[in-house]
């Protein structure tokens, strides 16, 4: 009873580290809701998936041989809009799946100790969704320019929305304008007209070439200013034409439904972008000025270095697996005493994710803690022995001998039901977070009636990239099995329960600036 206390303590503490309050600013009250939640989904899609990046939060999949198992292994991930909340919000989900391969099982990464052999089939699934809303930390220096920047588009944003709305309210004046400047240009054309009627006179008298000369001169220059002024007019007449359209469809009542507008307000509807019922062409033009700048203050606010972060999600975790092993009993008849079994095995649990980072101090932590029904096996805590089998054959004087090598159980291998407790405690530190130190235990109710309770502790090494992307974590690992001794077997207590290891992994703790 006092080692469930000890461990319900361990767990406490852990909780109580991870939800201590960082002397930081909160980023999410600073910028828009979308910018906090793609941040916070980035990060969730992360922490879920294991990796350093996951493109555009889609599928993720890998093939990871790790502790003799091949897996393969995926996240897929979905947003769900959520009505019922007093402000319409996206929530986030993820299901991971896997399924794996194992040649070797059991303690094949733990060093000095005799490995076990057992093959067989893994099927997992786990849903995962966020349990808070993200604390994003900022910096305030950073956060100053980024509300600057911001400022500044807003300013811009904020003028040309009423640059348009004062162009609409101008538009019967501006074909007024366009109007009087057509008049004013066929006047120039009617002039120009009269101008080449009298300079092509004036050349037909004159009587020597410089007269000719400069009378053509004028000629050229009368004939361009023709032309540009019939340009003019083109143009004009396409401005005013404009104009009529817009002040035809700025007029039309958006609360009329589609198949009610004339075949006129249809046409103009689809040319302008007026499909939607209860949206005015104002606020048409509007909106489409505010998507622009609402995507720029976004890159702006997305591109804000993140301090720290806090981030918590839970996980129901189901996974299905089938090992296949050889057992070797000499008390059983000479036919049956090796035997190749299959034995299935059912795992159902949930698991709660507490993630934290601050960058100024360079530190991140993830504590995960999971409650697991189990039905299993104890191939775990048996060890292997190796049986040859011979087959002699005699053929007169001549005898021939084969062999097979078996790994088999000679001890009562037995099928139980659990119900476990693991917990595990990751601190990352160092420049790039590229060290850490994993604290881990696990408690093991059985139905046997036996107890197993493991305490351990490794450290981690990151190897990153050039470009800063975490490559893998080698961790270096000791546990010690059993501390109460109800489970070890006579000869391995003391130092022979510990057990050292090595492990090999992608990221699992990775922050993005």
């Amino acid at each position: 009873m006092k080692y469930q206390f000890y461990i319900l303590v361990l767990t406490c503490s852990f909780s109580l580290a991870i939800s201590k309050a960082q002397g930081q600013q909160d980023l999410s009250d600073l910028i828009s809701r979308r910018a906090a939640d793609s941040i916070s989904k980035s990060a969730f899609g992360k922490m879920v998936a294991g990796t350093d990046d996951v493109t555009n939060l889609a599928n993720y999949v890998s093939f990871v041989p790790t502790d003799g198992k091949f897996t393969l292994s995926g996240n897929y991930f979905f947003s769900v809009n959520n009505y019922l909340s007093k402000k319409r919000k996206t929530e986030y989900f993820a299901v991971g799946f896997n399924s794996s391969g194992s040649i070797v099982g059991g303690t094949v990464a733990t060093l000095f100790e005799s490995g076990t052999l057992n093959t067989g089939v893994d099927l997992g699934l786990k849903f995962s969704w966020r349990m808070n809303k993200p604390n994003i930390g900022s910096l305030g220096s950073e956060t100053q320019e980024m509300i600057e920047k911001r400022k500044t588009l807003e300013i811009e944003r904020d003028y040309k929305i009423d640059s348009i709305k004062n162009s609409l309210r101008l538009t019967l004046l501006k074909r007024k304008q366009v109007e009087l400047n057509i008049s004013d240009a066929k006047v120039k054309l009617d002039n120009a007209s009269r101008d080449v009627v009298l300079l092509t006179d004036l050349i037909s008298k004159c009587s020597s070439d410089t007269c000719r000369l400069r009378f053509t001169d004028l000629l050229i220059i009368t004939n361009a200013r023709i032309f540009n002024e019939r340009q003019r007019i083109n143009k004009l007449n396409r401005d005013i034409s404009k104009l009529e359209e817009i002040y035809e469809v700025s007029q039309i009542d958006p609360t009329v439904k589609w198949e009610d507008r004339t075949e006129r307000e249809q046409y103009l509807s689809r040319k302008y972008g007026l499909s939607r019922i209860n949206l005015s062409y104002e606020d048409t033009v509007i909106n489409k000025v505010k998507k622009v700048y609402d995507d720029k203050i976004y890159e702006v606010e997305i591109a804000r270095p993140i301090a720290g972060m806090r981030l918590n999600w839970l996980s129901v975790i189901f996974n299905w697996d089938r090992v296949a092993y050889r057992t070797y009993y000499d008390s059983l008849r000479y036919e049956n005493a090796l035997t190749k079994l299959k034995t299935p095995g059912l795992t159902l649990g949930l698991q709660a994710n507490f993630y934290s980072f601050y960058k100024p101090v360079r530190r991140a932590s993830l504590l995960n803690i999971a409650l697991l029904f189990k039905r299993t096996t104890n191939l775990e805590d048996l060890t292997s022995s190796k049986l040859t089998e011979e087959k002699i054959i005699a053929s007169g004087s001549t005898t021939r001998k084969s062999s097979n090598e078996y790994t088999v159980y000679t001890d009562r291998v037995e099928i139980y039901t659990t119900i476990q407790l693991p917990i595990n405690y990751y601190r990352f530190f160092g420049k790039d977070l590229n060290f850490g130190w994993h604290a881990f235990a696990l408690a093991d109710w059985r139905d046997t009636k036996d107890n197993l309770y493991d305490l351990g502790a490794g450290f981690i090494f990151g190897l990153n990239s050039t470009g800063g992307k975490r490559l893998y974590n080698v961790e270096i690992f000791a546990k010690y099995k059993d501390i109460t001794r109800e489970l070890v077997d006579e000869d391995k207590k003391g130092w022979k329960q510990f057990q050292f290891g090595l492990s090999v992994a992608i990221p699992f703790m990775t922050y993005k600036n």
